[in-house]
This record gives structure tokens, C-alpha cells and sequence, in this order.
């Protein structure tokens, strides 16, 4: 993942995933994935020439030393500082498809990792869920993880609870995003996570005032996923019903019904920390497809 100065007006980042089994879904990110970096895949497989390029490309020897480095500091480092100051940092994720094994090299606290689960169950358990992922081994556990992505459907927007309880217990990725801001709010999770809106629409470039700083963007090899607020949609401002069936309506929804709930989560007695309510559009973004 990169940003490339001088040639964009956005932040350049890539999705990242592993293969699996079909998933029986319209759209899949572990069957025939567009990753960008399953082009690196047969690099690594070609020959040691070819390997030895893509590990002087990455830094591979410059960023394990640095790994090395932490592991036995007596700093205590906060997952965003480790981003912040470590936010180039590569890693070789080991990914399983038809009996072999494909190495793909990835930048955790850039790069977009979407999930596809079978059970939405499975997933609460993070630690569990990203053990296969090898992404910081001299440390314990699986690191940080900067940008997390989930594909959002138009069902979602039906019958929110009004009670985030009820919200919470519901198996879909709907009550899983609800028990991540949990997490969030109760800061035992420190990703970003992102809805993916496929029917959603970027308005026309140039027809209303583009917001700063400028919106993040990931690409995959065929698609451009743009930070997306309200503002930002087709028709956003004058389509009600329109706007009821995008990701951007779920997450203001979800904020009110449980930002309040969320805080006193977070918080010591009932009251937030240091005077600040959680906020679910603080660690819940949209990102459309273009």
C-alpha cells in the first residue's frame, strides 16, 4: 500500500484478503479476489531471484529488525502509536488456497482487510480470528490492524431496535458491527472499520464543496473505495428514501440509538472519560465503489 505524492489528490491504500472456499455470495473477497496483492503471489513462488526482489521492495530484513527492536523495548508502545510512527511497516500474511500456500506482503496499519465469515459468531473472538495472520511475529498476538471492511447490504436499514441490547444480541453483521463499537468504546479494539456500499454513488466531482482533509481511498484491481459522508452521495441531501437504503444511514442510525450506551461502556461509573462521549461514526466509516 502506498502513498504517492504529487500524483494523487487522495491517500493511496490496497485491500488485502485471504482465499478460501466460495462463499455463495454476489460479491466475494475470498473467491477470485481482486486484492491487489495477489499480483505479488507468483513472485514469491517463481524463483529465489524473484523472491529476493519483491523482500528488497518491502524492506522484509529492514522492517523484521525493527520488529525485533520492539519486541524488547521497555517503551510502552498504544496500537496508534505503533501506527503512527511505524505506519510503512510490511508484513507476510501465509494464506491456504487449493493445498498450497500463498504468501502475500501486506502493511497492517494501512492496508484494508475485509472480512467474509461463514458465522458471524466467530468473529468476536479477535484474537482467534486473526491468529493465522502473521503479521507481527516477535510480538504477542496478531499486532494492530488499521483498517477493517465489512460488506453492507440495503437490508440492514429494515427494523433497526431502538435498544442497542437487542441490536447486540442479533448473529448478523449487522449486530456484529454493533458489538465492535462495543469494543471500541471500551477500548479493547483499536481498528478502524469500514462499510462497504456497493449501490451507493459518489456524487458528481465538482458539484458540491469537497470536504478537507481529502477522503482515504483503497484500491483493489479494479475498483477505487472512497471515503463517503452524506454529503458525498448521489442525491444524498434530496433523496430521502434514497438515502435510507445506504450504509451512511446505518451508522447515523446505529449512532443514535447507542452512542450513549456506547459511552457509559467506555466510561467509570457510568460516565465517560475525560469528558468524552464515544462517538460511532469515530471508528465506523463508509466507503463506496467506483
Amino acid at each position: 500500500m502506498e502513498n504517492i505524492e504529487g500524483k494523487t489528490r487522495y491517500r493511496r491504500y490496497q485491500t488485502a484478503s485471504p482465499m478460501s472456499s466460495s462463499s455463495g455470495r454476489d460479491f466475494s473477497w475470498t473467491e477470485g479476489s481482486d486484492s491487489i496483492y495477489l499480483w505479488d503471489a507468483g513472485l514469491w513462488t517463481a524463483c529465489k531471484e524473484s523472491r529476493q526482489i519483491v523482500m528488497s521492495y518491502f524492506r522484509v530484513e529492514h522492517w523484521n529488525n525493527t520488529r525485533r527492536s520492539l519486541s524488547h523495548s521497555k517503551r510502552y508502545w498504544t496500537s496508534a502509536a505503533l501506527a503512527e510512527e511505524f505506519e510503512a511497516i510490511t508484513a507476510i500474511i501465509v494464506a491456504r488456497h487449493d493445498g498450497e500456500e500463498w504468501h502475500l506482503m501486506v502493511q497492517p496499519h494501512k492496508d484494508l482487510f475485509c472480512l467474509e465469515p461463514s458465522d458471524w459468531r466467530t468473529v468476536d473472538d479477535w484474537q482467534a480470528h486473526f491468529c493465522d495472520l502473521t503479521l507481527s511475529p516477535f510480538r504477542k498476538g496478531y499486532g494492530h490492524i488499521g483498517h477493517v471492511a465489512v460488506e453492507f447490504d440495503q437490508s440492514w436499514n429494515r427494523d433497526i431496535p431502538n435498544d442497542l441490547c437487542d441490536i447486540l444480541k442479533e448473529w448478523t453483521p449487522r449486530g456484529f458491527i454493533a458489538r465492535v463499537m462495543a469494543e471500541c468504546a471500551e477500548n479493547r479494539l483499536h481498528s478502524f472499520f469500514w462499510l462497504i456500499d456497493r449501490h451507493a454513488s459518489w456524487s458528481t466531482p465538482g458539484s458540491h464543496h469537497v470536504s478537507f482533509p481529502k477522503p482515504m481511498v483503497f484500491y483493489d484491481c479494479k475498483h477505487k473505495y472512497i471515503e463517503t459522508n452524506q454529503g458525498d452521495l448521489e442525491g444524498g441531501k434530496d433523496d430521502e428514501t434514497q438515502f435510507e437504503r445506504t450504509a451512511v444511514y446505518f451508522v447515523q442510525q446505529l449512532g443514535s440509538v447507542a452512542n450513549k450506551d456506547y459511552t457509559r461502556m467506555g466510561g467509570q461509573n457510568g460516565l465517560p472519560i475525560d469528558g468524552h462521549d464515544f462517538r460511532v461514526d469515530e471508528c465506523l466509516g463508509v466507503l463506496t465503489c467506483m
